[in-house]
Order: C-alpha cells, then sequence, then structure tokens
C-alpha cells in the first residue's frame, strides 16, 4: 500500500520470494522516504520532508491492522 492505496507493482518480486517459500502475506505498506542517491543528491534529494506526519500516521492505521488479524 502507498499510504492505505493498493500497490500490487510494489515489491512483487519480494511478495513472489517470500510466498515461494511459504510465508502468507496479509499486508503490505509503502511509502515514499526522502532520497539522497546517486544524482539526486545534486538536485536537493527526492521526496524531501518524507515520511512526514501524514505518512506515519498511515503506518501506525496499517500496523493496527496488522495486530488485529
Amino acid at each position: 500500500m502507498t499510504g492505505l492505496r493498493e500497490e500490487n507493482t510494489i515489491h512483487a518480486a519480494l511478495r513472489q520470494r517470500l510466498q515461494a517459500k511459504g510465508y502468507a502475506i496479509i499486508g503490505n505498506f509503502n511509502c515514499a522516504g526522502f532520497n539522497t542517491n546517486s544524482f539526486l543528491k545534486f538536485f536537493g534529494g527526492l521526496n524531501k520532508g518524507r515520511p512526514n506526519a501524514d505518512v506515519l500516521a498511515q503506518a501506525v492505521r496499517f500496523a493496527k491492522t496488522l495486530s488485529a488479524q
């Protein structure tokens, strides 16, 4: 999930490898983080200010849905 929206392609390879080993995937959360890798550092980075308070609140809500299962 990006926030609380489903994103089927993010982490697809990791999800497939885990499922092949018998793990059950019960949820998925993804958020953009501040990125200064490679050439991005010359432009001040990507996703500056991330994760922010909104995204962290979404992560808490997502974690609570997992603990309820």
